[in-house]
């Protein structure tokens, strides 16, 4: 028996022992009254028993689960039929959360169950939508698998978009609904990053792989990811190049640098410039060429003009001559010739180099003496005595220096004929 009934049993008994002690008329009053009274005392004091059950009845559950957690010292089947509905009420809430765990739980838990409520009828409906939503969980799952192969073929990507839309419209578990969202998210992310990476747009692209977080990492498009990441970097970088050259270039073409435009011009050419960069700087070379061309030429007129004129100022001697004044007055030799542009023809009888500088040199014959004259040349000299060969007769042009070791000095020598 319950503590409550007790209670009731004990007042019962007092109120009974009260009346008899009044008379029979008396009592003709009080015997219903007290009936009325003991009765209502009964039902208040069992009235959370009493609407627990009617509603379990009823089937509010909820209800009758209050009303049970409100006696005090509950026990017995009242008590198991308690823990029971609440275990059944949590399944059902485990339900309709995709709870499968705690579902898993409780249909495991009501198995066994002899109370009267929850109904043997529920609990299997219960079990029977467990398995029902099981089985549609682990649908969900196959489709989002199969959904996320198709990372495998970069260009079946953008079709993932469409496939997640539509499994969407199942009903998915909260995980199932972020796991959807994230693949999603990552191929319309690689769509949108491909998009701009054919378009040139580097600084998006990289913009758009940083805010996807290495999160598309584990969808098998990491690779081709990181090459557009590798590749517009790449581009930003030679963009940053291309500007500073373009840069340069206008300066230099300015300026009248055409050399430096030239050379410059080659570079940028080729890098990958937009198209009406490229033109710029293919009107920049045509120009710079001309003008290049032109002042070579101006150039080389001007030197030749100085060349003519120093041969037309230089004291013309051969080399007989030049190492005979030297051999027989070198005081008066020097004063005349020393300092100054000579003309001098001879034989040639060696062409060699000095063993520290490696200046290449010519020994002229002064009549039966071999290095009468020595003449060293420079780098413009040089290339032009590669074809001379020994016995030949030369002209050179050169400053003379004196004598040295019983030879005339020619410095800076050029070849004349």
């Amino acid at each position: 028996m319950d503590t409550n009934s007790e209670n009731v049993v004990e007042v019962k008994d007092k109120v009974i022992e009260r009346v008899k002690v009044f008379d029979k008329k008396k009592l003709a009053i009080i015997i219903p009254v007290a009936i009325i009274l003991i009765a209502a005392i009964i039902v208040f004091a069992n009235r959370n028993l009493i609407m627990g059950n009617y509603n379990c009845e009823k089937g509010n559950y909820q209800a009758a689960i209050t009303y049970y957690s409100k006696i005090k010292k509950i026990k017995g089947k009242t008590l198991s039929q308690y823990q029971n509905l609440r275990t059944y009420e949590s399944g059902k809430d485990a339900l309709i959360k995709d709870d499968m765990q705690t579902l898993s739980s409780v249909v495991a838990n009501l198995k066994n169950v002899t109370t009267e409520y929850p109904t043997k009828s529920e609990i299997n409906q219960l079990n029977i939508d467990y398995e029902k939503r099981n089985e549609e969980i682990k649908k969900n799952d196959t489709q989002i698998e199969e959904v996320t192969k198709l990372f495998s073929d970069v260009t079946k990507v953008s079709d993932i978009i469409g496939k997640c839309d539509e499994l969407k419209k199942n009903k998915l578990t909260q995980s199932q609904i972020s796991q959807v969202d994230e693949i999603k998210k990552v191929a319309s992310a690689y769509v949108e990053i491909k998009g701009e990476f054919d378009k040139g747009n580097n600084e998006a692209v990289v913009e758009k792989i940083e805010q996807l977080s290495g999160v598309y990492q584990k969808y098998g498009i990491s690779k081709n990811i990181d090459e557009f990441k590798d590749k517009a970097q790449a581009a930003i970088e030679e963009r940053k190049l291309i500007d500073e050259k373009l840069k340069n270039i206008r300066d230099n073409f300015n300026a009248g640098n055409f050399d430096s435009s030239l050379n410059e011009a080659d570079e940028l050419l080729k890098m990958n410039l937009k198209e009406e960069e490229k033109k710029e700087v293919e009107t920049i070379k045509s120009t710079s060429e001309t003008k290049v061309a032109e002042a070579k030429a101006k150039a080389e007129q001007e030197a030749a003009a100085a060349r003519q004129k120093a041969i037309d100022e230089a004291i013309k001697v051969n080399a007989s001559t030049l190492y005979e004044e030297f051999n027989t007055n070198n005081v008066g030799a020097e004063n005349k010739y020393k300092g100054k542009m000579l003309l001098v023809t001879g034989t040639v009888y060696n062409i060699d180099k000095t063993f520290f500088l490696g200046t290449a040199y010519v020994n002229l014959m002064a009549g039966y003496v071999a290095d009468g004259v020595t003449a060293y040349f420079s780098s413009e000299g040089k290339s032009q005595i590669t074809n001379v060969s020994q016995g030949q007769t030369i002209t050179v042009l050169g400053r003379c220096s004196g004598r040295s070791l019983g030879s005339a000095i020619l410095n800076d020598c050029v070849l004349v004929n």
